[in-house]
């Protein structure tokens, strides 16, 4: 469960910085993956402590909901971009 609990750190970590999408995304992917991993171990021990099987549910639909977050964010970002770029072009069409 300690191994859990550094990872869901690194998992917050990674979603509070300030990164580029691509390397935010891939990051992201690979500690999810890992993360998945041990939920599967540590569900397949013969004894989990109930209270720390809570609190380890507890943070994954944190981290779903702050991922849900950043991802409504890159959203944003993503249509400001694409806005600026339409106006480069109709600014370029008409030089």
């Amino acid at each position: 469960m300690n191994q859990l609990s550094e990872l869901d750190k690194q998992i917050n970590l990674c979603l509070n910085e300030s990164k580029e999408a691509q390397d935010l995304q891939e990051k992201l992917m690979e500690l999810i993956q890992r993360r998945q991993q041990l939920l599967h171990e540590i569900a397949a021990l013969p004894t989990v402590d109930p209270i720390e099987w809570q609190q380890a549910l507890q943070r994954t639909e944190a981290i779903v909901a702050a991922m849900s977050v950043k991802q409504s964010e890159m959203k944003s970002q993503l249509k400001q971009i694409n806005h600026g770029q339409r106006s480069v072009k109709l600014y370029n069409k008409f030089r």
